[in-house]
């Protein structure tokens, strides 16, 4: 608006009222009406919007966030923060390197806080908080961790970033997972697609003194000053869709929500397998796997002498469905509590109890009736043996209800066995109440 009137002024002069047409000095152009409709007329372009259509120029979000800009975000950041979002640490990392302090409050230090410090008062202020979130370098998680703390927090303690990290996984924590450590830093790209004078102003101003009553000075009355506004970005937009290396931006726009993606290498994964590992087998080939898939990774089988422990699910509900399911979950609480489970190898056959279990028993029933997924096999996978394939016998796998007659060699296909027997007969003695136990 300043450079637009200044513009009008140098060309079109100050509107000195009624004129006729052909009259005026220089600065009093001629106007075929008066009063307020030439006054409208003179002045319509000052109305225009005046912004200039940047072409969606790249902008530099982290040196006009520094405390060397002259820009309204400046001094959001210090040198070490920039450093962590350059580089893409986690929280956790950019604490352990020092880049974040722990220590520093995070939000407002009590009730009476304005929240509006900047970078240098050595806090992360609701105000720095509003600006990363803004653009989404951190989520939106840490500003309802403050303003909670502001309005409801009574304990007297600060709420300092270690303190979020520490209560992160506190589900009785009001903080609960509102800070994630492992929250990648991380500004998206972001370009300018239009331009235009901002609230901020520049030290100098333009004298519009006018001597109107031709005495040869400019008495106080007649001074005037016009302020000049400095040029900011009016839409801003971020990327909104990587390409697949991550290197570079196929879509901006404006980001409603962000979902976590998880990069290795040159490839990208999809949420739903942010727990895929690398697993050594027994005969030492690796194998990648999703690990909340995997059965027995609670510690109850990682020793490397329970070779085939199985995981069985002692949970059911009135009507005898089993209720358990995949995954980590051990609350009880939580509608995906992965159920209550034991963890039997080869070694539970022998049906013992200990001498602190006076009393308990031990009962299989076994029937027509019974699910036919159950396993009324033993050894129904031939993985146990006493000291190598070749010297396996079937009738090693014999109990009080199944017998085993004929023969066989084992032969090991990749860590799987297979028997090749020209005959082989299984007998299963059904409705058979074994028990055992004192």
């Amino acid at each position: 608006m300043t450079s637009k009137l200044l513009d009008h002024y140098l060309k079109k002069g100050i509107y000195q009222g009624s004129k006729s047409s052909g009259g005026g000095g220089a600065y009093a152009p001629a106007y075929g009406t008066g009063g307020t409709q030439a006054a409208k007329e003179q002045f319509a372009d000052l109305g225009k919007l005046d912004y200039n259509f940047a072409g969606g120029s790249v902008v530099d979000i982290l040196s006009e966030l520094g405390c060397g800009s002259e820009m309204q975000f400046a001094c959001t950041i210090n040198d070490g923060m920039r450093t962590a979002i350059e580089q893409k640490m986690t929280v956790k990392q950019a604490l352990a390197g020092g880049q974040l302090n722990g220590e520093w409050v995070v939000g407002f230090s009590g009730s009476g806080d304005s929240g509006t410090q900047d970078i240098k008062s050595n806090v992360y202020s609701y105000r720095t908080l509003l600006i990363l979130r803004k653009y989404r370098i951190i989520p939106v998680g840490w500003e309802l961790a403050a303003q909670y703390y502001k309005n409801y927090d009574k304990s007297g303690r600060p709420l300092t970033l270690n303190r979020l990290i520490e209560e992160s996984n506190n589900q009785d924590s009001p903080y609960y997972r509102l800070v994630d450590e492992n929250w990648v830093l991380k500004l998206p790209e972001t370009i300018c697609d239009k331009e235009g004078p901002g609230e901020q102003t520049e030290a100098e101003t333009v004298d519009m003194s006018i001597d109107s009553n031709n005495n040869g000075e400019i008495d106080p009355e007649e001074r005037r000053e016009m302020i000049v506004r400095r040029t900011y970005c009016a839409d801003e937009r971020s990327c909104i869709k990587e390409s697949k290396d991550g290197k570079s931006c196929e879509y901006y726009g404006y980001c409603t929500e962000d979902k976590m993606i998880w990069r290795i290498g040159e490839g990208e994964c999809d949420g739903h397998f942010n727990s895929c590992q690398m697993f050594t087998t027994n005969n030492g080939n690796t194998v990648s796997y999703l690990e909340n898939t995997l059965s027995g990774l609670n510690g109850e089988c990682n020793d490397t002498t329970d070779v085939g422990c199985r995981e069985y699910c002692v949970s059911e509900d009135a009507s005898g469905q089993w209720m358990c399911k995949l995954g980590q979950e051990t609350n009880p609480e939580s509608e995906n509590y992965m159920g209550e489970r034991i963890y039997l190898n080869r070694r539970a056959s022998g049906q013992e109890c200990s001498e602190d279990q006076a009393g308990c028993s031990d009962f299989v029933r076994m029937g027509s009736e019974l699910n036919p997924v159950s396993n009324w096999i033993p050894n129904s996978s031939f993985s146990y043996f006493r000291d190598d394939p070749a010297g396996f016998v079937v009738q090693d796998s014999n109990t009080e209800f199944v017998t085993f007659s004929g023969s066989g060699e084992l032969q090991d296909d990749e860590g799987n066995y297979i028997l090749n027997t020209t005959g082989l007969t299984i007998t299963i003695e059904m409705g058979r109440a074994v028990g055992a136990g004192n």
